[in-house]
């Protein structure tokens, strides 16, 4: 089990991981690293056990913050699928028009034609794709942050 170390706040501390996860330590090290060194600028030496306490405790809000965006976005995400789903693609509407005839006789005809409609509207297309993207980059910060691999 390959062991590595990892320095967090102006401490060196050696942790054993899986082979293959030691990007992920560090990186997770990094980010607990951040926290503690923000607390140790504000509050000056203090114990290691509350220094990873406190830092911990951030990293643990922050991700749940993230955790309730995210989950907020997908229900929005959601709403406007189910919104897309329901709008239909293609109206029927019944014309009618009045032809004119070369001997001065008018006669009324009544046919289908089809008429394309624009049915969902640019700013429920717009909204739909900026919140995508904003589901798709806060995927990404996570995935970031936290050292998760795509399959």
């Amino acid at each position: 089990m390959p062991q590595i170390n990892v320095m967090i706040g102006n401490r060196q501390f050696e942790v054993a991981c899986n082979p293959g996860e030691e990007q992920f330590v560090t990186g997770a090290a990094a980010r607990l690293d951040t926290e503690a060194q923000a607390f140790a600028a504000q509050l000056g030496r203090m114990p290691e056990s509350r220094m990873l306490l406190m830092a911990g405790l951030m990293l643990a809000d922050r991700t749940g913050a993230l955790e309730e965006e995210l989950t907020a976005l997908r229900h929005h995400v959601g709403t406007l699928e189910a919104r897309l789903a329901q709008t239909p693609t293609r109206v029927e509407v019944e014309v009618e028009r009045v032809v004119e005839v070369p001997v001065e006789v008018q006669v009324e005809v009544e046919r289908l034609v089809e008429v394309p409609v624009e049915v969902i509207s640019e700013e429920v297309v717009a909204a739909y794709e900026a919140m995508v993207e904003r589901v798709e980059a806060l995927m990404r910060a996570a995935e970031t942050r936290f050292g998760i691999e795509q399959k």
